[in-house]
């Protein structure tokens, strides 16, 4: 069976990765710090420390979209009152105004929801689904480190080909 990584199953694995992702980090004194082996520093750099910056970005984006659907609801909340005091007062053109800025608003919303399909591309490495379906594979493959090599550098090839393909980069 494979080895666990030592990192991974430290209880400062968030400060370790802090310290990992600055630039020149010295993983001689980070193995220091944290009480670990220098090779467990690297070890876990190498293969995992790109999946906990996925799981932070997607974490990020989330609550990016959050905080951007509550922005978008208030400003329904207030569309509709105008909507209402227009409707109270008669007045068809400001309804029709208020109207059209609501729809907008709405179709502004489902999009954050994911409920339309939107332009470009997606890319599929940010989401949570596909990090668990690739930790999956890679660890389905600890007992052929042969095939679990194989499998991650093409992954891996995959990757970095969409991420040139999705800056327009070919």
């Amino acid at each position: 069976m494979g080895r666990k990584c030592t990192v991974c199953n430290h209880d400062k694995v968030d400060a370790i990765n802090k310290r990992l992702i600055r630039p020149s980090p010295n993983y001689s004194a980070i193995a220091r710090n944290f009480s670990v082996g220098r090779d467990a520093v690297t070890y876990h750099q190498d293969r995992h420390l790109h999946k906990f910056l996925l799981k932070s970005e997607a974490a990020k984006e989330q609550a990016n979209a959050d905080d951007l659907m509550g922005d978008v609801r208030e400003m329904l909340e207030r569309l509709e009152f105008f909507m209402d005091k227009a409707e109270d007062a008669e007045d068809g053109e400001a309804f029709k105004d208020y109207l059209g800025e609501w729809r907008q608003g709405k179709a502004l919303l489902a999009k954050v929801a994911g409920l339309l399909q939107q332009e470009g591309q997606v890319n599929i490495y940010y989401n949570p689904q596909w990090i668990q379906i690739e930790n999956t594979i890679i660890n389905a493959l600890q007992p052929y480190p042969e095939a679990r090599e194989a499998v991650a550098s093409a992954l891996e090839a995959q990757q970095l080909k969409d991420q040139r393909q999705l800056n327009g980069r070919r």
